[in-house]
């Protein structure tokens, strides 16, 4: 397994730890960090003043060299510079040349605390990619779970046998059981439980879907010889409320799917998936969807 992590000048610790617990002892972690090269500094677009480009690769090079010695094993950790015009291109195409099974990008500074939030470059990422995006939390600290220990795939009865097949890779290269969750979000009022709409037929249609969706992609998992730890559906009113109500555990982390309306092959987030990514209080990974 190889894991590429996104690093900048500003960039949190918090990949550090993500990509430590991503990878398992003597995996190949790669640190790649951009010098931007764009025609908004002329110096650097026509290169009269290769001095200050070198100050700016070797200012990153620095900065890659103290995020390596943080890393557990730093001895399986190289790091790179590259040179270009956009960073989320940069980064893509470090990840195709290396083959990586998943690029790690923090969350934008302005994030609430221990939460996900997309960024302009992890924005991008997350709409352009064709491998797994993990994004960090927030100010992602350690817990007593020095790996991820169960992936929780959030599915919808509409897409969960497509969420299960494109699962199956990223849960075996790290090796955890899969936890299946749907998060019900009422759109009745507040004071009325879902429960309460039984009457009109509602109420027990969507649970005889999450039911059988639930039992479909735990037989897609276990026929690849992914476990299953458990399939659980959660009620609420708020997209925050269902994220919170739900039983997160230390070395949890969240997976979401690509959209069906996105591109083939590639990571483009639909509303529901952005939802769950805004609201989660772990590490997520958005999955690329392949072609079906």
């Amino acid at each position: 397994m190889t894991v590429i992590v996104g690093v900048g000048p500003h960039t949190s610790d918090s990949v550090v730890l993500l990509a430590n617990r991503l990878a398992a002892a003597g995996q190949q972690i790669v640190l790649c960090g951009v010098v931007l090269d764009t025609w908004e500094g002329p110096s650097l677009a026509t290169g009269l003043d290769p001095q200050w480009r070198r100050g700016l690769i070797d200012s990153m090079e620095e900065t890659l060299h103290q995020r390596r010695e943080a890393f557990t094993d730093p001895e399986n950790v190289t790091t790179t510079v590259r040179v270009g015009s956009s960073v989320p291109a940069e980064l893509l195409a470090e990840a195709e040349e290396r083959r990586a099974d998943v690029l790690v990008i923090a969350s934008s500074r302005r994030a609430a605390f221990g939460r996900v939030s997309l960024g302009s470059i992890s924005d991008q990422l997350v709409h352009s990619a064709g491998l797994p995006i993990a994004v960090t939390p927030n100010d992602y600290v350690a817990t007593s779970a020095d790996t991820i220990q169960r992936l929780v795939l959030g599915v919808q009865p509409s897409d969960a046998q497509i969420a299960a097949e494109e699962t199956i890779a990223f849960a075996r290269a790290i090796n955890v059981p899969v936890e299946l969750v749907t998060f019900s979000v009422s759109p009745w009022r507040e004071t009325m439980h879902v429960n309460e709409v039984h009457f009109e037929g509602v109420f027990n249609d969507w649970n005889s879907q999450i039911a059988q969706c639930h039992d479909d992609a735990e037989a897609t998992l276990g026929g690849a010889g992914v476990d299953v730890s458990g399939k659980k559906r959660v009620d609420a009113h708020r997209w925050s409320q269902a994220l919170a109500e739900f039983d997160w555990r230390d070395g949890d982390m969240l997976a979401v799917c690509s959209s069906r309306r996105g591109p083939v092959a590639r990571v483009f987030l639909g509303s529901t998936a952005a939802r769950m990514l805004r609201h989660s209080p772990v590490p997520a990974v958005v999955l690329p969807r392949g072609p079906h």
